[in-house]
């Protein structure tokens, strides 16, 4: 389980809410910290919706906001303030895969953050192309997928870019492992070839 799966698994964004100071009653409402609210309009529970300004998320959304990180500095300061994640000192006991040449590690990460970078775009053009028009519009499932995915792969991105050696290696070897990379490829061909459809 990463990092990301690990906090979302772990800590409710009612808990976080609460332990970051925020009071909440007992029916999970709250004064939303993202607009200037009086009166609590937002409800905490697994998730966050805001009534006045309809931001929404998970655990690590909220937390990204609360405090402007990213979603990967987000995961780590859960982790850290929740004791879910081992210290950096000891940051040396995640699993190195020992499949592949060392050489080789290095062009497992870039592949992984190639796929990956196209993929966040993707689902940015998703995000900004099928937001629904108003609240009582359908909401597309390519807006849906977006809204859910990319925090996760903007975390994995930045996991791959920014985190320490064997964590990185940690990652491609989890998205290799269970075939993420490849699904996600999949994806992207797919939707070349309806572009490439589209445009003939």
């Amino acid at each position: 389980m990463n990092l990301f799966s690990q906090i979302k698994a772990a800590v409710t964004t009612r808990q976080a809410a609460e332990y970051y100071g925020l009071k909440v009653s007992r029916n999970g409402m709250t004064c939303c910290p993202f607009h200037q609210d009086k009166h609590p309009s937002m409800k905490v529970d697994e998730r966050y919706y805001c009534f006045g300004c309809h931001q929404t998320g998970d655990v690590i959304d909220f937390v990204s906001r609360l405090f402007s990180l990213t979603p990967y500095q987000a995961a780590r300061k859960l982790a850290e303030d929740f004791g879910l994640h081992p210290s950096p000192s000891n940051a040396a006991a995640l699993p190195v895969p020992t499949r592949q040449p060392a050489e080789s590690a290095r062009e497992q990460e870039k592949r992984c953050v190639s796929v990956l970078t196209a993929y966040e775009q993707l689902l940015k053009n998703w995000k900004a192309c099928y937001t629904p028009l108003n609240p009582e519009a359908d909401w597309d499932a390519r807006y849906i997928t977006a809204c859910a995915l990319l925090p996760q792969i903007s975390y994995m991105l930045e996991c791959l870019t920014s985190a320490d050696a064997a964590e990185r290696a940690w990652m491609a070897d989890e998205l290799q492992h269970d075939q993420t990379l490849e699904k996600i490829s999949r994806i992207l061909t797919d939707h070349a070839v309806d572009d490439a459809g589209m445009a003939a």
